[in-house]
């Protein structure tokens, strides 16, 4: 089959921080006597609660040893930095080693080292480190040199299932009366990325595909994860440089089918230590505030550091190819002229692979050419909360009605739990939507409509695509007009509610891609400004109806 190299990408990147459990809690023991007082340490992978709690939307996978651990290392700093203990623990509370505690259960470290009274009194700073084998040789190290400090000794396979994860966390020290807890939650060195691959239809065509990931890490990571200080130099919490971390990029040699690849209901795997493609040279601090060079016209990115997918799928009995970066978008105000440096780290999580995260992301191969319906989820291994990320800039665009459609249901029906859309009948393509779209600002920007029900709809462009191309605004011109018709893919069904939303959004300007960025048509149809809702409706519900009032 011919294979064809597609440069035009779509990424609609939400960044979602979603709490999904990767472990169980550990189970309530004997606390320790002191003198004072009692003392427990207790330890879990990130992601549950202290109490026992039902797995979330993906709890690490047991079978891939992502909840093993096989040794911990405590260390007790002093508020000086040097090191007061390093404790170290192979077996659990009945001497058992922690390596046959397969279900991810960890009961409280055991031990007599540290007593309830230097924890009360010491001011002392805790770390926990998981599964690092190289920390043997190492007796007492200053929190410095313990934070300076790379994993070596164990590689991560960027497709199999790994023999262990290095994890880390910070200790956190509940005093209760004459009780105290001194908890960790560990949180894994390493990202995972998954892709799934859906056709036009929304069928999943992920096992027909062959991928091939480029410029994943599989050595060197901080052994401790990078903590944010009151510093005003972001850049140095983020640091990863090759010359700082000694980063070693590797790309696999071919495209291999997803049956030869490490995979997960119906989702491709792969795993890496943590990324950055920033480039820091386009970012200056002036009177506490960042500006970025260039960040309207182009992604502040470094191209050969990147970590991405290169996605060869068939689309019409044809193979293409799709560069399916696994974390890119562009910030919500990118147009802005300066930043605050919470914005800028957010921005400056746009463009790096992060520990603990996974990163999801689903295809669509809608199209030969112009970009995909591509969303990435970004999710922590631990819990969070969500932030949305878009992009915002000038464009303008005229959307038109071109069929008699109608609205349902009347001004006097709508309620809240119904409200206006256009109407639409199966298998009569006068009752259908039918739109002209033409862009007019900027010039050379590409663009694209879409539904966000594609599976119950259907997008329908004579020309074979609903995408274009910005041409200026030439008045009675046709140049650039693009029609396309949104209809249903099913009889109506007294039983179901089907409803889409049509909106437009913008791929690149000059070649640059935005991911995706949806714009406002400026039209007065149902719906939002940015999106037009449209509902299958019954023939006889479509004759009680009025016709829809052109704006």
């Amino acid at each position: 089959m011919n294979k064809v190299l597609l440069h035009s990408i779509l990424l609609l990147c939400t960044l979602c921080l979603g709490c999904i459990a990767c472990s169980e809690e550990t189970a309530p023991q004997p606390a320790m006597d002191g003198g004072d007082g009692k003392l427990r340490i207790t330890y879990k992978i990130a992601g549950t609660s202290m109490t026992r709690a039902s797995f979330g939307e993906e709890p690490g996978l047991t079978g891939w040893n992502e909840n093993k651990i096989v040794r911990v290392d405590l260390f007790v700093f002093a508020p000086d930095g040097n090191c007061h203990k390093h404790i170290v623990d192979a077996t659990d509370a009945d001497g058992q080693p922690l390596a046959d505690r397969a279900d991810g259960i960890y009961t409280p470290l055991t031990t007599d080292e540290l007593t309830y009274e230097e924890v009360r009194d010491g001011g002392y700073t805790y770390y926990m480190v998981a599964n690092c084998e190289q920390l043997a040789s190492v007796d007492k190290p200053t929190l410095t040199q313990l934070q300076a400090m790379m994993i070596d000794y164990i590689s991560i396979s960027y497709n199999t299932t790994q023999k262990l994860f290095v994890m880390d966390g910070k200790g956190t020290v509940d005093l209760n009366g004459d009780n105290i807890t001194l908890s960790f939650d560990l949180a894994r060195a390493a990202a995972k990325i998954r892709l799934t691959v859906l056709d036009e239809n929304g069928t999943d065509i992920t096992e027909q595909c062959s991928f091939r990931l480029h410029n994943y890490v599989p050595q060197k990571a901080w052994v401790l994860a990078r903590e944010e200080d009151e510093a005003d130099d972001v850049n140095a919490f983020y640091a990863l440089s090759v010359e700082e971390a000694d980063i070693l990029r590797e790309s696999m040699d071919t495209a291999t089918p997803y049956g030869e690849l490490l995979n997960h209901e119906n989702k491709v795997v792969f795993y890496s230590y943590p990324n950055d493609w920033f480039d820091e040279s386009k970012a200056h601090l002036a009177d506490g505030k960042w500006t970025i060079d260039d960040y309207t016209k182009e992604d502040p990115i470094l191209r050969d550091q990147q970590t991405y997918i290169l996605l060869e799928a068939p689309y019409d009995g044809v193979d293409y190819h799709y560069e399916i970066p696994v974390n890119l978008s562009t910030y919500e105000n990118n147009d802005a002229a300066s930043f605050t440096g919470a914005q800028y780290k957010e921005i400056r999580d746009l463009y790096r692979l992060q520990r603990n995260h996974i990163y999801d992301i689903t295809a669509k191969i809608d199209r030969r050419g112009g970009g995909l319906d591509l969303t990435c989820n970004v999710l922590e291994w631990d819990n969070g909360g969500s932030i949305d990320i878009s992009y915002d800039d000038a464009f303008a665009g005229t959307l038109t009605l071109t069929t008699a459609t109608r609205v349902f249901p009347d001004d006097a029906g709508t309620t809240e739990e119904n409200e206006e859309a256009l109407a639409v009948v199966y298998g009569d393509d006068e009752k259908w939507a039918t739109f002209t779209f033409r862009m007019t600002k900027p010039v050379v920007a590409t663009w694209t409509a879409n539904l966000t029900d594609g599976s119950h709809f259907e997008l329908y462009s004579p020309t074979g695509m609903a995408s274009g191309i910005g041409v200026g605004d030439s008045a009675g011109s046709e140049e650039g007009l693009v029609t396309f018709t949104i209809r249903p893919t099913q009889e109506y069904s007294v039983d179901e509610t089907y409803e889409t939303e049509l909106y437009i959004s913008v791929l690149s300007v000059n070649g640059e891609h935005l991911g995706e960025q949806e714009i406002n048509p400026e039209t007065h149809y149902p719906g939002t400004l940015m999106r037009i809702k449209i509902r299958q409706v019954s023939l006889d519900q479509w004759n009680g109806l009025s016709a829809q009032t052109q704006p």
